[in-house]
């Protein structure tokens, strides 16, 4: 794939190049190839991905394991509040979190060594930071997520389509919507987001409808 990319990005005359999520990293290394080997001026890159922002996953920020986290290891880490109660399952939750985080941290370590050997035989320098050094470099366009807090901010170059903003303080809640959220209670609130490219075929949707209405009380 790496060669015929490299020779439609050659012969092609494009405005900017999309590197869509899968193939993204093999689109960047064809780019810097054809600058760095033959000179060519490239056109701008932008990278692609459905996936939603997520500061361990796209930058690398592994101490923003305590923020809220959209793409995990284990899924029920995704459901933790910012700030869990003062009780034993906050002590739980974090427990999960940093694990989660741990794990994806070897995985990005051990997959580090195969992008650079890939690299190495394209000619190209070695990446510190595998998947996060091409998304610190270039700028990508992100479907969702939730906006992370404090100095975990959604960088510059990162543009998310549909993304929750969540605030830190109570000062800059709605507080219309803090009083609902807070009424739930011990039961919390369901909130269910489903992707721009998500489509539920009819047994999907029945089953999705039917477990929400029996998770409310009188249903």
């Amino acid at each position: 794939m790496y060669e015929p990319i490299k020779d439609l990005i050659r012969d092609g005359r494009y405005d900017c190049i999309v590197g869509i999520h899968s193939v993204s990293l093999t689109v960047i290394d064809a780019l810097e190839a054809l600058q760095s080997h033959e000179g060519m001026d490239v056109p701008p890159s932008v990278i692609l991905s459905s996936l939603p922002y997520d500061p361990a996953i796209q930058t690398g920020e592994w101490k923003a394991w305590k923020e809220p986290r959209n793409i995990t290891t284990f899924p029920h880490v995704c459901s933790y509040p910012s700030r869990p109660p003062d009780t034993i399952s906050a002590m739980k939750m974090r427990f999960w979190q940093a694990l989660d985080t741990f794990i994806t941290w070897y995985s990005f370590k051990k997959s580090v060594k195969r992008t650079n050997d890939r690299r190495n035989l394209r000619g190209l320098p070695p990446v510190p930071h595998q998947w996060c050094s091409y998304m610190r470099k270039y700028p990508n366009l992100c479907f969702g997520g939730v906006g992370p807090f404090g100095q975990y901010k959604i960088p510059s170059n990162v543009t998310c389509i549909g993304s929750l903003d969540v605030p830190n303080t109570q000062e800059d809640t709605n507080q219309e919507l803090d009083d609902w959220i807070s009424s739930a209670g011990d039961d919390g609130v369901s909130y269910a987001g489903f992707g721009t490219g998500t489509t539920l075929n009819k047994t999907e949707a029945i089953a999705f409808t039917g477990g929400l209405l029996k998770s409310i009380e009188g249903w």
